[in-house]
């Protein structure tokens, strides 16, 4: 899982931004990640694009592993308040 374009049938872009797709106790999330795609982009992501491109997926990538640790020390932080009080609170009240 990692970095993603969104495309049209006929293999252009729908979408001028980099999502990010992830696994979170077992729910795959998928996130725009607020960074727009830069120049060329190649027919597969298995492929390298121009400077501009990689520049944008580099940054996608930095922005989608922040995100991925953000959701993990959240879920850890949850797990220890329950821990610590032995109870099972709804996300709801431990999120905010």
């Amino acid at each position: 899982m990692g970095v993603e374009v969104t495309r049209k049938k006929d293999g252009s872009l729908s979408s001028k931004w980099w999502y990010g797709r992830f696994t979170v106790d077992g729910k795959s999330k998928c996130l725009n990640l607020g960074v727009k795609v830069a120049g060329t982009v190649p027919r597969t992501l298995k492929k390298s694009g121009d400077t501009a491109f990689e520049r944008s997926r580099m940054r996608a990538q930095l922005k989608l592993e922040a995100l991925k640790k953000e959701a993990v020390s959240q879920k850890t932080a949850e797990h220890h308040l329950k821990e610590l009080y032995g109870i099972h609170l709804p996300a709801s009240l431990i999120s905010h």
